[in-house]
C-alpha cells in the first residue's frame, strides 16, 4: 500500500467517526437509546457528548495530519478508552451493551489506524 492511500485511507476511517460523533453530540439520547439495554437506565447525555467531543477533536487532527506519530496517538487512545470500559463490562448490567458497543468500536478503530499508521511517515 502506497503512502498516498493510506493517508487517504486514514483521513476517510476518521472523518466517519467524526460525523458519527457529531450525531452523538447533537442528538444523544437517539443513540443512547438505540444502544441501550432493555434496561431504561442510558448513559447520562453529558458522558455521550463528553466521549462523543473526545472522538470528533481526535479525527479533526488525524484529517488535518494523517501522519504516523499521530495515528499511533489516536490508536493508543482508542486502546485506552476500550480498557477504560472493562470495569463497567464486568461490572455493572445497567449500561453493559452501550459499554459493549463502544469499547468494540475503539477496537476496530484503534486497529485499523494503527495498522493505516504503519505506512505513513
Amino acid at each position: 500500500m502506497t503512502t498516498r492511500v493510506a493517508a487517504t485511507l486514514l483521513r476517510s476511517l476518521a472523518a466517519t467517526r467524526a460525523l458519527a460523533s457529531v450525531a452523538l453530540l447533537a442528538r444523544p439520547d437517539v443513540v443512547a437509546r438505540s444502544a441501550a439495554s432493555p434496561s431504561p437506565r442510558r448513559p447520562p447525555r453529558w458522558v455521550v457528548r463528553l466521549l462523543a467531543g473526545r472522538v470528533l477533536l481526535q479525527a479533526t487532527v488525524q484529517v488535518a495530519h494523517p501522519t504516523r506519530p499521530v495515528g499511533y496517538g489516536g490508536a493508543a487512545v482508542d486502546a485506552a478508552h476500550a480498557a477504560s470500559l472493562l470495569p463497567v463490562l464486568v461490572g455493572d448490567s445497567r449500561y453493559r451493551r452501550g459499554a459493549a458497543i463502544s469499547a468494540l468500536e475503539a477496537i476496530a478503530a484503534a486497529g485499523a489506524t494503527y495498522l493505516l499508521s504503519r505506512q505513513l511517515p
